[in-house]
């Protein structure tokens, strides 16, 4: 079982909208830059492909200046002050600034995050149950 981005409503329960936003250091306004550095995460993920589909329909110029699979790297990017970043706001440090169309940058969308379960995993009566139970308790939270 994983919980996953949802790329197509077929895919998985849909549990909840996860919402991101801009981020960026303070002290080193690198989104007054063009082309603006953007720090994404691998190629492929919705997470990704968000951001980059929100700076092209708002004609912004950027340039990928870091890319990672993981949060943490993208933020030590932007603490650094080398680069902007879309993250989930719940994963946002305190001492980053969230950024937003005062800063010249588009909203984002909100992402779906979904369970899925192998179908060889929904024969094995645990794995169903730890699914189900999770499906339970994330739509309740």
């Amino acid at each position: 079982m994983a919980l996953v981005t949802q790329d197509r409503p077929s895919r998985g329960t849909r549990l909840f909208d996860e919402a991101y936003v801009w981020v960026g250091l303070a002290s080193s306004p690198v989104w007054q830059r063009d082309p603006l550095p953007l720090a994404v995460f691998e190629p492929g993920s919705m997470a990704r492909k968000m951001p980059e589909q929100a700076l092209r329909r708002a004609g912004r110029r950027y340039r990928i200046a870091y890319q990672s699979p993981s949060t943490v790297g993208l933020l030590a990017v932007v603490q650094s002050g080398l680069a902007v970043a879309a993250v989930k706001r719940s994963s946002c440090p305190p001492e980053l600034v969230q950024l937003d169309a005062r800063h010249g940058l588009p909203p984002l969308t909100r992402l779906q995050v979904a369970a899925v379960i192998a179908s060889s995993a929904r024969k094995d009566a645990a794995a169903q149950a730890l699914h189900d139970h999770v499906v339970d308790e994330l739509r309740r939270g």
